[in-house]
């Protein structure tokens, strides 16, 4: 739901102009799956998500930037290598699937 995200808002100092790009499928993981009552907390989390980050951009006075793709984590990647020229960042911070093999994809 961007806790992670909006933590990192909140309490990292962001210089003006600068970007915090957050990467979700919103689909959850095995774990949201299999258990009904994830499943059905997962209906809203997008949303939950979205407003979390605003809300912490704006208590932050706006001088970052919050962009959200929705996405898999190696085709966001990917497509921001592939830019010209490619996106750079200064920190890369990974909050994603629990199960070693994605992981391990994410990470290669």
């Amino acid at each position: 739901e961007g806790n992670s995200a909006a933590w990192l808002v909140s309490h990292v100092a962001f210089q003006e102009g600068a970007e915090l790009v957050c990467v979700d499928t919103f689909a959850g993981g095995h774990e949201h799956v299999t258990c009904p009552t994830y499943s059905r907390e997962l209906e809203n989390v997008e949303a939950r998500c979205r407003r979390n980050l605003a809300l912490a951009a704006a208590a932050d006075g706006g001088r970052g930037h919050v962009c959200i793709i929705k996405d898999t984590t190696e085709h966001a990647l990917r497509k921001m290598c592939e830019q010209e020229p490619p996106q750079q960042f200064h920190v890369i911070y990974i909050d994603a699937s629990h199960l070693w093999h994605d992981v391990l994809q994410v990470c290669v």
